[in-house]
């Protein structure tokens, strides 16, 4: 059975709450608030969006981990452009440590994809990713070179954007050979530089239940929206109308290395408060690795939960609360990374996967994207609930 449970958001709180899940770095936010400082005098009540959680395989259908759902593209007709350079991508979505241009440039690539219409270029400008994960940056500029107005960030420097439709983005090529593909991930918008005739989304999807060979490399992603749309109090307001479509390839490389597995670990489970208001057993859950690879960037996670799944039925259009928790315990996964000079990274991530049944257990599928680019030579260990795996 295939769900898509939407949850309207209900204010600011849980606005900023799926905000702090995103995985960029704090250097990275600070940078951000740093630049839009001047222009947020105030901030807008949280967007009329919609959080798209999955809960199990999904067709290839986006869930994404936070609002302001929206892939925006833009490019660069005016003379003083506005694109994203893979050097800018970089900085701004791993901000920490130092990443060594060899490996960037290994495993990130810049598009430079333009469509305009009605007077608003989109264009992808830059994409870094490995075979199972892909960031997108992607900028939306007006040809006449003025700035969008009316756009005020809110406080931890996104923008309050989105689209009139739900966001689609899809590979073609692979959902035919890949049954039972899905993805996860998040979407924000940003500012690069406030001064220009342009505003930035990043895209982040990680893809799930392609079978062991499976890689977007070498695939080609579609990406369709229509309508920039600016939320805040009342009802959202078109700031640029149009529909856009771009497509690109995947063609980095991947640096993508196999661990081994059959190693067991612990899920942190379901509190005393689970077990009283969902009927879930209290305490850890036992699992084992039954896949696992690292990149520079992302950790991917194949593993089989010691739990019977039970999905219960929420109100037309929701997940029940059941389903949405039991869909974080099973999916949540934190660790970490141990470099052979002794330094600690610690890494985490907040429930996007794919959960298949069977039986008396569930096997799960996630990916950790990291908060910098990891150099894997000085890797010397890799820690996942618990247990710690040596490279």
């Amino acid at each position: 059975m295939t769900t898509n449970a939407h949850e309207p958001m209900p204010g600011m709180n849980e606005y900023r709450d799926s905000i702090d899940k995103l995985q960029f770095s704090e250097e990275a936010k600070a940078r951000m608030t740093a630049r839009l400082a001047e222009a947020a005098h105030s901030t807008p009540a949280a967007p009329k969006a919609t959080v798209t959680q999955r809960k199990r395989k999904l067709p290839l259908a986006a869930a994404a981990a936070c609002v302001a759902l929206a892939l925006g593209l833009g490019g660069i007709a005016y003379a003083t452009g506005g694109l994203v350079s893979m050097q800018q991508f970089v900085s701004h979505l791993f901000g920490r440590g130092e990443a060594q241009v060899e490996v960037v440039n290994k495993i990130g690539r810049p598009v430079g994809v333009t469509q305009s219409v009605n007077g608003v270029t989109v264009s992808a400008d830059a994409i870094i990713g490995d075979k199972h994960n892909v960031s997108v940056i992607f900028s939306v500029a007006k040809d006449d070179g003025t700035a969008f107005e009316g756009i005020e960030a809110l406080e931890d420097g996104l923008l309050p954007l989105g689209f009139s439709e739900e966001l689609d983005v899809s590979i073609p090529l692979v959902s035919k050979i890949a049954q039972g593909l899905g993805a996860t991930g998040s979407s924000y918008f940003y500012d690069e530089d406030p001064s220009d005739n342009a505003i930035q989304l990043v895209e982040t999807r990680s893809y799930e239940g392609g079978g062991s060979d499976f890689s977007l490399i070498g695939h080609t992603m579609t990406a369709h929206f229509s309508d920039l749309m600016l939320f805040g109090e009342g009802e959202p307001t078109v700031i640029a109308k149009g529909d856009w479509k771009l497509s690109f390839p995947l063609n980095y490389e991947d640096a993508s290395v196999s661990l081994p597995a059959g190693q067991s670990f612990e899920l942190a489970g379901f509190t005393e408060d689970d077990a009283a208001d969902i009927k879930e057993p209290a305490g850890p859950i036992d699992a084992t690795i039954d896949e696992l690879s690292v990149s520079p960037i992302a950790l991917h996670v194949k593993y089989t939960a010691n739990h019977k799944v039970t999905w219960t039925s929420g109100e037309s259009g929701r997940q029940s609360t059941h389903d949405s928790r039991l869909t974080d315990v099973l999916l949540t996964l934190s660790g970490h990374i141990t470099m052979r000079d002794g330094t600690v990274i610690e890494v985490a991530n907040y429930g996007g996967g794919s959960i298949s049944e069977d039986a008396d257990v569930a096997h799960c599928e996630s990916s950790i994207f990291f908060d910098r680019i990891i150099d894997l030579d000085k890797v010397a260990s890799i820690t996942i609930g618990g247990t710690t795996i040596e490279l």
